[in-house]
């Protein structure tokens, strides 16, 4: 019985240690508005693109977001829109959330 308490016991903390050292991925808090749609807490990495040009952006995350001229977050960066702050985007097609 002694050997069967140690096991649980291990195989407990085992997966305690397991739960506590996984990462998960990490997303941005708060609501980031593009031409008035709405992301809520969106991941850390996500792009989001926009078929004409011409972004209007709301970032009420804590994260900084990327605007890109390209599709896709690709192409030159037009501007950076720091947590709290708002823009426009005449030439920009896509915005990612930095990490």
């Amino acid at each position: 019985m002694t050997r069967l308490r140690s096991a649980v016991g291990i195989f407990l903390a085992t997966a305690a240690l397991c739960l506590t050292s996984a990462t998960s991925a990490q997303a941005a808090t708060g609501t980031l508005t593009v031409n008035g749609e709405q992301m809520i807490n969106p991941h850390d990495g996500a792009c989001f693109s926009w078929p004409k040009k011409g972004l209007n952006i709301k970032n009420k995350t804590n994260r900084d977001v990327v605007v890109y001229r390209g599709t896709n977050c690709t192409g030159d960066v037009g501007q950076v829109v720091p947590p709290g702050k708002s823009a426009k985007a005449p030439r920009g097609l896509s915005v990612k959330v930095r990490r």
